[in-house]
């Protein structure tokens, strides 16, 4: 039986990508805020809280097929008397991204098996309808915004609350709604209740199906049975499900009858007897299900002394008026096949859901969870039914415990290891099982800490908002700081080696914590099956797994190579011989140390990097030499080196495995991602990359084996290992890469969608927003792009699609570099960072590692990888490069050669957005010695240079930059630039030093524009001083003479005006007299601005002139002076009056 993958997701805000919760409280009803909470749990110990607050202990998926939001919700009951709603579509139907779960808080505990949605197919709203163990039923108003907004509107009758007379009597058992005012309701006692409520008011009606009326409910109580704590009536409900299309319900009994009622009218259809059984006593929703697609078929399960068997029924319409007619058998007795441990574990089938896959060629798929304990197995059949009631029937299954044991992260750790890469490899095993819930590792940091139970439930509440990379530093500096470093015995130095060791014991103690607290989360508690995008989901306690086929690589475990040798497409002998191969050089992998392996795989970067200046088999000679001769046993490697030699063309039938692992049609991936699909995606993708990455190493290991034996026979086997090796090598470069992001966090940047060149990326800018890490990002964006729109792909689908073009025969360079550009256009610079040792030396990787450096304000390390990426477009292909779209539109603008000239231009713009003004003026002056007879070039880089030159303070470059400008509007307003930098870098003066020759005029212009703007004239710089310099150097000596008058008029007019100015006044005097004396006496005269003849006139156009002589100048200067020695004396007087 093959074996069924998951894509597992923690419930988790952050592991969703959510921004957070919206928190709802419903009112109590009457006595219904009850606490119920039994004495022995009231201690807040870490179980507990983990047990009642993040264990749930009921949980599904309610899905309806419409394009309406939210589709697709997943629901989980807490013991703390929390329900918390999540949307969680694999299908992208709308364009609405959910950012928030709802958490609704309810007085009392919520009964299990008693939540249900109802829902219109013609509206987003849904009905939510909650029993508590009060007896009191809850209609919630589920409103899409709430998924979508942090402050949501929330209508005041939003929750109604309701007590049916029935429920006085009666404990609810089960609940399924009709629409969104009704539902159907089941009890412990027997009976089938229909509710129909109102949001307008809190009345309620109340039909009676079945015999739920009171006189019945008394009669049972009449039996000796009754009195038994675990006694249920014959005619008990224990299965109940609704069909929305034709408005059934169907109900199976204990007493093995299954009955079929008009939900609209409340007539029962037909009752069907069934053979007795072994019946639970128990409410088991397994016994029915209803087809999810098409709502004609329903399973019926007949459980006996073993397994069971599962029957499949059509209901049959009459045709001429849609009337029900009967349900007519599809096939009977499909027996599960035997489950793991079977004759000691007693299995109890938690769920069973059907779906029909295609109605013209009839055949279904039936899905089953089977429980015991902890323990879950999920069974899927394929079934196509025979015309004789018979059916084919092949099967799939999960492994019993599908997570990761703690086998998997234990390591070994040699003397040459540090203390930090023992934490390191800790974390990046801890971080690297997606499937462990981080509220398990919040909770092993508070155990590890020791905290006093009272305020561990507030210190989890404050690790809820901790980012996942932050929680992990938290634990590293918990678990350092409670190791010592002790002395040697008898020595004063410290023992290091102790050390390392009591570091790693911490580790695996905290490790082992963490899944023990983990491992109550595993708890499988419903699936659902998703009728658009047939998907099965999954519901763990404190989980969301979602169904998937293994893809071929993944084919390595257990009896699956065997399984798969027995496809059709296996027949191939060089296919079979392949994985024969493989399955050898995995067992070579799993005899090295685990810090060999590590070294081993920073060796094979390294030779990514800098391909050796020796010929391939001596690489792979030193290679074995060094690495596998030392750890392997050799009667292990010979064996290894004879089965190679036993192939008739070992190095072919790799290449073949090759091809048929990569052979996926292009363009046939469909896909409209979500962010839960895109989680989902990567972190069951990881564990295939991984697989992917050990297969790759496995076949290197063995050609390394091959190629270093001295064996005749070896030698000529080994042809063309040589270029086989270069290609594992490339694709091992690919996938390490991508795995290396896996545990790399993403900044929170702003990103304008307005300037992302990249199609793809700009179209699934709101899907990467709600990600976490940067290989969520990358698995998006690159099974985008080969995607149809508005279509949607499976899981499973999409890993093929990926690892196909993971291992494609294109440059593994460019996919590196694809993936890098990716992130550069998100501005994830210390994402790139740390990624940089994954890039070539060709042009455009020198050209990326310079942008990460240079966003990273690492400047110098910029400069120096762009001066070693010279970014010809005519010799390397740039045209798919959405990073250098910018630079493409502008280079292609000049001629064709100017490409150098162009790309120090280019560079020398993105330093000086980064503040680099200096360095930005030295490529531009690099790109001035090499620019050509390009007129545009020319003039742009000049504007550059001038632009750079101001920047940083080099006035005398911008000065002669200026000059050297021809367009006249570009001169001019670089004039401006020119001045406002000297004043704003306080050189202000130097001005006077450059005689601007032809910009004289406009100079005096800008400079008066600026005097006439000042505000107060006593301010720095002071331009009317400026102005008058610059017009005195020019011997302007009237309209300079004219300027300083200006300011002199509007010293003696200011409001402020004190004493200590007079100071300046007579000085601003003199200099005007001097200024008109350099004239000759009739010439002596200046205009300026008549201040009494000033209005308030918005429209006047000029200012108002007198004319004013040398003589008038001197009568205003003697007059003041006289007027200040006046004011002289008088103070001398008050003070001697005062003296005496």
């Amino acid at each position: 039986m093959d074996e069924l993958k998951q894509a597992i997701v923690p419930t988790y805000i952050q592991s969703l990508g959510l921004e957070g919760s919206l928190e709802l409280w419903v009112p109590a009803h009457e006595d219904d805020s009850i606490i119920e909470v039994e004495a022995e749990e009231q201690n807040f110990d870490c179980e507990s809280i983990l047990k009642s607050e993040l264990i749930a202990f009921d949980s599904g998926i309610f899905t309806r097929k419409t394009n309406l939001f939210p589709r697709c919700v997943h629901w989980n009951v807490f013991k703390n008397q929390t329900l918390v709603l999540t949307e969680v579509s694999l299908k992208n139907d709308s364009s609405c991204i959910p950012s928030f779960n709802i958490r609704i808080h309810f007085p009392s505990q919520i009964l299990k098996n008693c939540v249900t949605f109802g829902f219109d197919d013609e509206k987003n709203e849904l009905s939510l309808f909650v029993i508590t163990s009060t007896r009191v039923l809850y209609s919630i108003k589920v409103k899409p915004e709430w998924f979508l907004s942090s402050n949501p509107t929330v209508d005041e009758g939003w929750c109604t609350c309701f007590r049916p007379p029935s429920f006085l009597t009666k404990t609810p058992s089960y609940s399924t709604a009709v629409n969104r005012f009704s539902l159907f309701v089941t009890f412990n006692s027997g009976g089938l209740l229909k509710l129909n409520t109102s949001f307008n008011s809190d009345e309620i009606q109340e039909e009676h199906y079945h015999d739920s009326r009171y006189m019945t409910s008394i009669r049972h109580y009449l039996t000796l049975q009754a009195f038994k704590d675990d006694y249920r009536p014959p005619n008990s409900i224990v299965s109940m499900t609704y069909n929305h299309r034709y408005h059934y319900l169907l109900t199976m009994s204990l007493d093995h009858k299954l009955k079929i009622w008009n939900a609209l009218n409340g007539v029962l259809l037909e009752t069907i007897s069934f053979e007795p059984t072994s019946m639970q006593n128990s409410n088991a929703l397994s016994y029915l299900s209803i087809d999810s697609c098409t709502q004609s078929y329903v399973s019926i399960y007949h459980p006996n002394e073993t397994r069971g068997y599962f029957s499949l029924y059509r209901f049959e319409l009459d045709p001429d008026d849609g009337s029900f007619v009967k349900l007519s058998p599809v096939t009977t007795k499909i027996a599960p096949p035997h489950l793991p441990d079977d004759e000691f574990l007693p299995w109890t089938l938690l769920k069973t859901n059907l779906v029909c896959l295609d109605t013209r060629d009839l055949h279904f798929s039936l899905s089953l969870a089977w429980k015991s304990n902890l323990h879950a197995v999920i069974q899927c059949a394929y079934v196509v039914p025979n015309v004789d009631n018979t059916a084919r029937v092949s099967w799939k299954s999960t492994k019993k415990n599908g997570f990761i044991g703690f086998d998997k992260f234990s390591f070994d750790i040699p003397t040459s290891m540090s203390f930090g890469d023992v934490s390191e490899i800790w974390v990046n095993n801890l971080l690297n099982k997606k499937h462990i819930s981080p509220e398990s590792l919040q909770l092993a940091l508070l155990c590890s800490q020791k905290v006093n139970p009272y305020t561990s439930k507030s210190k989890m509440e404050s690790l809820r908002s901790t980012s996942l990379n932050e929680l992990m530093k938290e634990i590293t500096k918990m678990i350092i700081g409670s190791v010592p470093v002790q002395p040697e015995f008898g020595s004063s130095s410290f023992d290091y080696s102790a050390y390392r060791q009591t570091l790693y014991n911490e580790w695996e103690r905290f490790a082992k914590l963490t899944l023990y607290l983990d491992s109550f989360g595993d708890e499988i508690l419903n699936i659902e099956i998703d009728s658009n995008s047939k998907d099965t989901y999954v519901c763990y306690a404190s989980k969301i797994g979602v169904l998937r086929q293994p893809v071929y690589i993944e084919y390595l475990d257990g009896n699956l190579i065997s399984n798969m040798l027995q496809l059709p497409e296996m027949k191939a002998p060089a296919l079979v011989s392949g994985y024969q191969l493989l399955d050898l050089g995995c067992s070579l992998v799993s005899c090295l140390p685990s810090a060999t392996l590590m070294e081993i795989r920073f060796s094979l970067q390294e030779l990514t990097k800098n391909p050796a200046s020796y010929s391939v088999f001596d690489t792979l000679w030193i290679f074995f030499d060094k690495y596998i001769y030392p750890n392997v046993n050799p009667d292990h490697l010979k064996s290894l080196a004879e089965s190679f030699a036993s192939r008739d063309n070992p190095v072919g039938d790799i290449k073949f495995l090759l091809d048929y692992i990569r052979d996926f049609p292009e363009n046939s991936v469909q896909f409209s991602s979500t962010p839960f699909f895109s989680l989902a995606l990567s972190n069951t993708l990881i564990e295939v990359l991984e697989k992917l990455q050990t297969s790759l190493e496995a076949l290197i290991f063995l050609l390394s084996i091959a190629c270093s034996q001295q064996d005749v026979q070896l030698e000529q086997k080994v042809v063309g290992s040589d270029g086989i090796f270069l290609e594992l090598l490339g694709k091992w470069k690919v996938v390490s890469f991508f795995i290396t992001t896996f545990n790399l966090p993403l900044e929170q940047v702003d990103i304008d969608s307005s300037k992302v060149g990249d199609n793809t990326l700009q179209s699934n800018l709101g899907t990467i927003s709600h990600l976490n890490t940067p290989f969520e990002v990358l698995t998006t964006l690159f099974c985008r792009e080969n995607a149809l729109s508005n279509q949607f792909s499976s899981i499973q689908t999409s890993i093929k699609s990926f690892t196909s073009r993971l291992l494609e025969d294109s440059s593994s360079n460019q996919m590196v570099s694809e993936a890098f550009e990716k992130l550069l256009l998100l501005k994830q610079y210390n994402v790139c960072s740390a990624l940089l040792s994954w890039l070539g030396f060709d042009s455009i990787c020198q050209y990326f590692k310079a942008i990460t450096h240079l966003g990273s304000k690492e400047i110098q390390k910029s400069i120096y990888h762009f001066k070693h990426a010279n970014l010809n477009f005519e010799k390397v292909d740039l045209s798919e490069r959405p990073l250098l779209k910018a630079y493409l539109d502008t280079a292609k603008g000049y001629s064709l050669d100017s490409h150098l000239s162009s790309y120090y231009l280019h560079v020398s713009k993105l330093l000086s957005t980064e503040g680099a003004y200096v360095d930005a003026l030295e490529f531009s002056l690099m790109a001035d010695a090499v620019k050509g007879e390009d007129e545009n070039l020319v003039s742009d880089i000049r504007i550059q240079m001038f632009l750079t030159s101001c920047a940083s303070s080099k006035f005398d470059t911008a000065y002669s930059t200026l000059l050297s400008i021809k367009n006249k509007e570009e001169k001019n307003d670089a004039l401006n630039k020119f001045i406002k930098q000297l004043a704003y870098k306080g050189k202000l003066y130097r001005l006077i030093d450059y005689s601007m020759p032809s910009l004289q005029d406009e100079v005096d212009t800008i400079l008066e524009k600026k005097s006439f703007q000042m505000i107060d004239v006593r301010c720095q710089p002071c331009w009317y001083n400026i102005l008058y310099s610059w017009r005195l150097k020019n011997q302007n000596y009237r309209d300079a003479a004219a300027i300083i008058y200006e300011k002199l008029l509007r010293l003696v007019s200011f409001d402020g005006f004190k004493k200590e100015q007079e100071t300046e006044i007579l000085e601003s005097y003199l200099i005007v007299l001097n200024a008109l004396k350099l004239l000759d006496r009739e010439e002596a005269w200046m205009l300026v601005t008549d201040v009494s003849k000033l209005t308030n006139d918005k429209e006047l156009r000029y200012f108002p002139q007198k004319l004013v002589t040398l003589d008038n100048v001197l009568v205003e200067y003697e007059a003041h002076l006289q007027n200040v020695a006046r004011n002289v004396t008088s103070q001398f007087s008050s003070t001697a009056a005062i003296g005496f």
